[in-house]
């Protein structure tokens, strides 16, 4: 009737945690089936209850059968209810199990993997950056519902077991008050030396984690395909050989360095839990009963009997505790992220977003990521105007791409405040304020989905498939398209399609621009949107866009300025800082960063050394 659960280790936490975490899972269990909980158990108790009763007055009732020379039909009737007793039992355990594992754990499953991605999509981004807490993301990912079903497993068997033993150990005391110094043995076996031998081989593992690192490093350079090239075209391979066999090494000497410890407290441990008890019990009762006379056969076989049945429930009490332990560690990240209170969440409330957008203004934004000390943004204050395009230039780090993370608010500001239409951004529900938005990032990406559906991206209304293929067209990806039997209802990726078509980098890019026309946004932010094409592509693009945006606020991020000209307005980014703006004449005559950047990159398509000024 025990489930049997896969042992795992990590760091250790407080018996208030381990309780706690216990509690979490019986009440995740209680919110998806209270019937579930209350079945359980009493399956449990039926089958603890006749465990008991078999190991006790059944054993006794058939030998005491045999001594007083009971007729053989009778002797037999006892055993075929034995029989039958056993099978009855097996039948409740198996479909105990069809029922909790097939049945109740894949649906409590996905309804707790439900709750788990909603919460994961509410979350701010800053906890998908945060690495502490993106660990804890990942880990509650790590088989949660299977390990809330063990632990709600081994805490109901740890209280009927500890029932059972209490009972059997009155038993056998019952018989003869002297077994009770056996009863030591396997509470010194299991509690102490298995304490003491979990501990020597967390040392252990805790020594190995490097190595375990290392080797989990290389299995998965050897089999993602990312690193396929390079190990093909590169003689990387051997150094990755090379990692895995002092790992291995390493990974040899530690377990050569606990070898002798462990074996030693295991083999004591054995000695305690098995030898001590059985062959000491045996030679004790038959002591009482050939010597002194004071057992019967019948006792001594009880005795031998409940001994056995009590060591064991001793042993799986012991090995739930620390299998609770173990698990409850990973509940512990789950418990922890569930509970989260975010920051900004996704299904914040607020007022309603108005459908056109007159202005946004940035006023004194200061920003600094999480375990930094310098600023990413610093005091930055600038207005865009209804249907103006805004092109954001600056170096790498100049807070471009944080500016917008503020903007869509995925962040929000330390200080100073972001407004739309006159109201800080904070005002609006968070989901709809952002939905006003139609974005396309440098971190694009590309879903195992139709080519349609990587358009409207999920959306309620779909949208117009001819609207879908002119943008398609505009974009550069006309040829693409053709080439293309299904056409938008081709699937991209091969990730769940063999025949799935993948996109280049630029194609891929080229995607994410229109995705972003095709949803009709009050505003328009392009973040890096063309950072894998060449010049003259990404020209054409920059003019579809300002095409495509005429008449709506537009934000355009991009280091390639024989673009960025195209824009109403540029806005020049330095150390977190606003150093200029203004339209690409006016600051080519000014002659500051702007015009030092724009002229170096100029260099690199062009001859002539002497570029400035207007002829640009």
């Amino acid at each position: 009737m025990k489930k049997k659960t896969k042992k795992t280790k990590e760091k250790t936490i407080s018996n208030i945690q381990v309780l706690k975490n216990c509690l979490f899972a019986v009440r995740e269990l209680a919110v998806f089936s209270k019937l579930y909980i209350i079945v359980f158990p009493l399956l449990t108790l039926l089958y603890t209850v006749t465990s008991a009763f078999e190991s006790t007055y059944y054993i006794k009732m058939i030998v005491s059968a045999l001594e007083n020379g009971e007729p053989f039909e009778k002797i037999a009737l006892l055993i075929i209810i034995f029989i039958g007793l056993q099978f009855a039992l097996m039948c409740v355990d198996w479909i105990s199990s069809i029922w909790s594992d097939n049945i109740v754990e894949n649906r409590f499953r996905e309804s707790f993997n439900r709750r788990l991605f909603r919460k994961a999509a509410n979350v701010e981004l800053e906890c998908y950056e945060n690495p502490e807490f993106y660990d804890k993301y990942t880990r509650a990912l790590s088989d949660t519902c299977s390990r809330i079903f063990d632990v709600f497993y081994n805490f109901v068997w740890i209280a009927f077991e500890s029932i059972k033993v209490v009972y059997l150990i009155a038993t056998m005391m019952a018989i003869d008050a002297g077994v009770g110094i056996f009863l030591v043995f396997p509470i010194i076996g299991n509690f102490l030396l298995g304490k003491w031998l979990n501990g020597i081989e967390q040392e252990r593992y805790k020594e190995n984690t490097r190595n375990t690192r290392i080797r989990d490093y290389v299995m998965r350079t050897l089999h993602l395909a990312r690193y396929a090239k390079e190990i093909r075209l590169t003689s990387v391979y051997s150094l990755i050989q090379r990692q895995h066999a002092k790992s291995v090494d390493d990974t040899g000497a530690v377990y050569d360095k606990y070898a002798f410890k462990s074996g030693a407290v295991n083999w004591i441990k054995v000695q305690f839990t098995f030898t001590l008890i059985f062959e000491g019990l045996l030679v004790y009762c038959a002591y009482k009963a050939l010597v002194h006379g004071t057992i019967s056969l019948a006792d001594m076989t009880v005795l031998t009997s409940v001994m056995s049945t009590a060591t064991w429930g001793v042993i799986n009490i012991s090995d739930s505790i620390l299998e609770i332990q173990n698990q409850c560690i990973y509940l512990q990240n789950a418990r922890e992220f569930m509970s989260y209170k975010e920051k900004i969440p996704e299904d914040g409330d607020g007022i309603a977003v108005p459908e056109k957008i007159e202005s946004i203004e940035f006023r004194n934004v200061t920003f600094t990521y999480k375990g930094e000390t310098t600023p990413t943004l610093d005091g930055v204050s600038f207005a865009l105007s209804p249907g103006e395009h805004v092109a954001l230039v600056g170096r790498n780090g100049a807070g471009k791409s944080t500016l917008v993370k503020l903007l869509l608010r995925l962040y929000d500001p330390d200080s100073g405040e972001i407004l739309l239409n006159g109201r800080n951004i904070k005002e609006y529900r968070v989901a709809d304020y952002r939905r006003a938005f139609s974005t396309a990032f440098q971190d694009y990406q590309v879903l195992a989905m139709s080519l349609f559906e990587n358009m409207t991206m999920g959306a309620k209304n779909e949208g117009d498939r001819r609207r879908a293929e002119k943008l398609l067209c505009k974009v550069g990806l006309s040829k693409k398209l053709e080439s293309l039997d299904r056409g938008l209802d081709t699937v991209l990726t091969r990730e769940f399609d063999d025949s799935g078509e993948v996109l280049s980098g630029g194609e891929a890019q080229k995607l994410a621009v229109a995705r972003a026309l095709m949803k009709k946004g009050a505003a328009y932010v392009f973040d890096e949107p063309s950072s894998a094409l060449d010049p003259i592509s990404e020209y054409e693009l920059f003019n579809t866009v300002i095409d495509e945006t005429a008449g709506a606020t537009t934000m355009i991020i991009s280091h390639r300025l024989s673009s960025a000209k195209l824009a109403d307005r540029i806005i020049v980014l330095d150390g977190g800082k606003i150093c200029e703006s203004g339209t690409h004449s006016e600051m080519m005559r000014r002659r500051g960063l702007y015009y030092e950047m724009f002229v170096s990159q100029a260099r690199n398509y062009l001859a002539d050394d002497e570029i400035g000024g207007e002829a640009v």
